[in-house]
């Protein structure tokens, strides 16, 4: 009988140990798209190039890294949720009734894709501590774009490929109206924190 219950123990005790494993894995995985989102915070005013990177690095582990049921709680109880993917799908249903070429139609049906990354980021960003670490990561690059356009209106840095003014029109990273928007927006930190709240578990936080 003893014999017969020491193999079988030892079975338990491996499938035990397999699964804490995975769990631990799969909470690394997590934490580094976690950072992947804290990174798109630092890279939205700076590069579209990076900023579709990340996006669709951070959509493509979503999708796979399970904890569906967590997944789909958190966008349930979140209003913004439902309207991203709402506007996703209208943007998906009008393109069939679009005349734009085929590629055209891909295009927009690819762009308007961004509005998934608002569940993923709603589910990434549910802890308080990482939704501060992106709001830092965004304020810590717009700061280094204000200082990057008040030297080149002091003609004390050339425009080149990468800044993208002159002294005349001192801008950056961004184009004249995006690059106002988001030093506008990063200057009313209140707000940063307000609109972030949105990706807090629940209805999103009244502002007053």
């Amino acid at each position: 009988m003893l014999d017969r219950r020491l193999p079988e123990r030892a079975a338990g005790d491996t499938q035990a140990l397999t699964a804490r494993s995975l769990y631990a894995s799969w909470r690394r995985g997590e934490i580094v798209l976690k950072w992947g989102a804290v990174l798109l915070g630092a890279s939205i005013p700076v590069s579209v190039a990076l900023d579709n990177v990340l996006l669709y690095v951070l959509l493509f582990f979503w999708l796979i890294g399970g904890a569906y049921r967590d997944k789909l709680a958190s966008i349930r109880d979140n209003p913004v949720s439902w309207l991203a993917l709402a506007l996703w799908a209208l943007f998906v249903v009008g393109s069939a009734y679009s005349i734009g070429t085929r590629d055209d139609v891909l295009a927009a049906v690819g762009k308007a894709m961004r509005l998934l990354a608002i569940p993923v980021l709603i589910y990434l960003l549910r802890d308080p501590v990482w939704r501060e670490r992106g709001i830092a990561a965004f304020l810590a690059s717009m700061l280094v774009t204000l200082l990057l356009s008040c030297l080149l209106w002091l003609d004390l840095v050339p425009g080149n490929g990468w800044i993208k003014g002159s002294p005349l029109d001192p801008v950056v990273f961004k184009a004249h109206i995006t690059h106002n928007v988001f030093m506008a927006y990063a200057a009313d930190t209140r707000s940063v924190k307000s609109n972030c709240d949105l990706f807090a578990p629940g209805p999103p936080l009244a502002v007053n």
